[in-house]
């Protein structure tokens, strides 16, 4: 956090360190890999041109998730913008707009695992409380009108379909065209670290611990 999840951070003394862990880095078992991850660290220019949005003063980037169930993989980014929604901020809010990115996965290597780009949503709107008093005013009539409104700004969610790799055989073990590959580093019980392919850029995690 205190490097702005990569944003601010000394490059050459975070990969000099990441390289430290990553000797101890060993194969993992997929079960390891269940569960929700949250981005500390990034040096992919695609995922810090969005955190570095919050310059602008009209976006905040909240937490910012990877999340693993089964063979399914979701990116969760949490976003706001000032007075229209709730905020979002790292480690104790929801935001105001999610941000889903689903995905499919499969292991091609002993540490490697190939991704097939689903489908974006946008959605899970928490307006602003200052927001839904202009709407539904608590002193004057609350309309039909006004709750429909209030009714189709909190159920809105877009949804695109992505372009994603083509299908190959599933024990191909080779990279499919248009996918990504990932290379997990390190995996244990606290931190996952992941190299994509390529210029990609890697992505340094912690786990979160869901409260019951």
């Amino acid at each position: 956090a205190g490097s702005s999840r990569g944003l601010n951070a000394e490059r050459g003394v975070v990969a000099e360190k990441q390289l430290g862990v990553e000797h101890f880095g060993t194969e993992w078992e997929e079960r390891d890999l269940e569960g929700k991850w949250r981005l500390i660290y990034t040096t992919a220019s695609d995922v810090l041109g969005l955190i570095q949005l919050e310059n602008s003063k009209l976006v905040q980037v909240g937490d910012i998730f990877q999340e693993f169930c089964g063979d399914n993989l979701q990116n969760i980014v949490l976003l706001s913008t000032p007075f229209l929604l709730q905020p979002a901020k790292q480690g104790d809010c929801d935001g105001g707009l999610t941000l889903r990115v689903l995905q499919s996965w499969r292991r091609v290597g002993p540490r490697t695992i190939a991704v097939q780009f689903n489908e974006a949503q946008l959605g899970e709107v928490q307006i602003s409380d200052q927001l839904e008093q202009i709407i539904t005013p608590a002193f004057l009539p609350r309309t039909f009108l006004n709750m429909r409104i209030l009714q189709f700004i909190r159920g809105l969610n877009l949804k695109v379909p992505l372009r994603s790799f083509e299908k190959g055989t599933e024990n191909s073990g080779a990279p499919l065209s248009d996918g990504t590959c990932y290379h997990l580093t390190y995996l244990d019980q606290d931190m996952l670290i992941g190299r994509a392919s390529g210029s990609g850029g890697t992505f340094i995690f912690e786990k979160v611990i869901e409260e019951v």
